[in-house]
């Protein structure tokens, strides 16, 4: 694993980076802001690309928070790993990158998109893109995200993806199975792979390089008439958000579409719209409910029915054990 050179990051007044923080499991970070004054980091994040890809990019800050971000390195056999991990910016090509330059990106969190003048590529969390030589623009519109980039080149993406280039007007979305399976398994060799042998490294690698042509195939059966109508990756995120409160708030019994919306900044409408496909909203907190009373129930002891009907944000007992028994086929106390 290369490290960045000190005195090339000397030579712009930036402090060299910190190698006391890490990926959990994983190497230190090889470049990472946290220590840079807050002025000098766009400058940083420039060099460290640079140094890292070998192109020039100008560095745009978004959020009115510090900008921070952070890279660390993995090689799997032929394969080198990139992980990314910052808060909303834009990056911008200035100039040629490398003629071979070709990358898988699997999004891990947040929103992202690249491309170029010609292709704007949006991602979500565990989608999948492919970025090649002439995308310029990496842009996390808001909040934080995470993204790995996998450097195939084009030789290797030429055996792996034969028709890449015609993959470049949206991405693998996260339900198709060859995507989620990559994105999984990538999360894993993150997490894991500083505690594998070289050989056992080489085989995993070997793995996920098996599951790219499934990418290409994938989308052929989406193309012929698969599933389509899946979230767009912004409100995928924003969908992702929504459940995430309302998991956070299953005990208050007055939660309800207005309280959602206006504790995240959306609109009440808009809520409706992130599940419009099904279950409603509401439909889909009480589901969540029910399948929490479900689990506690299995282990209550002598708890009392509604108490943990009470516990979960349920009204009345009477109203739990009706909607238990229509989700479930058998009362509570049977449970």
């Amino acid at each position: 694993m290369f490290r960045v050179p000190h005195h090339i990051l000397a030579d712009h007044g930036v402090e060299p980076p910190r190698r006391g923080s890490e990926v959990p499991g994983a190497s230190p970070w090889l470049f990472d802001t946290d220590a840079i004054r807050v002025d000098d980091r766009p400058e940083y994040w420039r060099q460290a690309i640079a140094h890292a890809l070998g192109v020039d990019v100008r560095v745009e800050p978004l959020a009115d928070t510090p900008f921070d971000i952070r890279m660390a390195v993995q090689q799997w056999g032929d394969l080198r790993f990139m992980y990314v991990q910052g808060s909303a910016h834009r990056s911008q090509r200035r100039g040629p990158g490398r003629a071979d330059e070709l990358a898988l990106v699997l999004q891990l969190d947040g929103v992202c998109e690249i491309g170029n003048r010609r292709h704007r590529v949006a991602l979500g969390p565990g989608d999948v893109a492919i970025m090649p030589p002439d995308f310029e623009c990496v842009h996390a519109p808001r909040g934080r995200y995470g993204h790995v980039l996998i450097d195939l080149g084009l030789d290797l993406a030429g055996e792996l993806l034969p028709q890449w280039k015609t993959r470049l007007d949206g991405p693998f979305p996260a339900e198709q199975p060859a995507a989620a399976a990559l994105v999984g398994l990538a999360q894993w060799m993150l997490n894991h792979g500083a505690s594998l042998p070289e050989d056992a490294r080489d085989g995993v690698a070997s793995s996920l390089m098996a599951l790219m042509p499934g990418l290409s195939q994938a989308a052929d059966g989406a193309q012929a008439g698969g599933p389509s109508g899946t979230l767009a990756p912004m409100a995928r995120a924003q969908r992702q958000r929504v459940e995430a409160f309302i998991r956070e708030h299953l005990a208050d019994a007055s939660l309800d579409v207005p309280t959602i919306a206006r504790e995240l900044g959306l609109s009440v409408r808009y809520v409706h719209k992130l599940f419009a496909r099904g279950p409603g909203v509401m439909q889909w907190v009480q589901e969540q409910r029910l399948q929490a009373c479900r689990h506690e129930l299995a282990r209550r002891g002598t708890r009392a029915v509604s108490s943990i009907a009470y516990g979960w944000g349920f009204a009345s007992p009477s109203h739990f054990s009706r909607a238990y028994r229509r989700r479930f086929g058998v009362s509570p106390s049977q449970a």
